[in-house]
């Protein structure tokens, strides 16, 4: 049974007005065996290597539209950060589910190394802070804001994972694609 399950083509579970995810205060569930959703997005990501994200060509209007689904199917206020200061080019979002729930993973590639995905989930417990870990070979960085998880994960070396995590916490970045997006398409000027 797979950890992470991709939706393909934006589809999704559940039937119309059925509501994806929960917007109770606990915890992101453990699997069975007691793997956390962190545990298993980086597990994925060490699936990955250069070559396999290199070669990808950055779809805008597929972005947006899985940027648009995720927000309106999973009702998860989702933004892709530019990351270009921090030396990161976006490549792809992809819409997955971990225990039946919303995961997102926006995967960015560095100038060298191993792509780098910042995960996102619901979780409506308090804000906390940017806590460093390693699982297997990935360098994580967790914190929680607005009732979003977040997870940075990349193999250690090419990015300073701390420093990006830190922006990404606690400073301004701009989105390439969200709301602010969209609020400019709705209000008819380019984006």
């Amino acid at each position: 049974m797979p950890l992470l399950s991709s939706l393909p083509g934006g589809a999704h579970k559940g039937g119309p007005g059925e509501a994806s995810v929960t917007t109770a205060s606990a915890a992101p569930p453990k699997s069975p065996q007691g793997v956390t959703w962190v545990r298993a997005a980086a597990e994925y990501q060490q699936m990955y290597v250069r070559e396999t994200i290199a070669s990808l060509r950055v779809d805008e209007s597929e972005t947006a539209r899985t940027v648009s689904d995720i927000r309106r199917d999973d009702r998860l206020d989702v933004r892709v950060p530019d990351l270009r200061a921090q030396g990161l080019t976006f490549k792809r979002v992809q819409r997955l589910r971990w225990q039946d729930r919303a995961l997102v993973q926006i995967v960015y590639l560095p100038e060298h190394g191993d792509p780098v995905a910042l995960c996102l989930v619901p979780d409506a417990r308090a804000d906390q802070g940017v806590a460093e870990q390693r699982i297997e070979r990935m360098g994580v960085l967790t914190w929680r804001k607005a009732q979003i998880g977040y997870a940075l994960i990349g193999a250690p070396g090419s990015v300073d994972l701390k420093a990006v995590a830190d922006a990404l916490a606690n400073g301004p970045v701009a989105p390439l694609y969200g709301s602010l997006m969209e609020r400019d398409r709705e209000g008819g000027r380019a984006s």
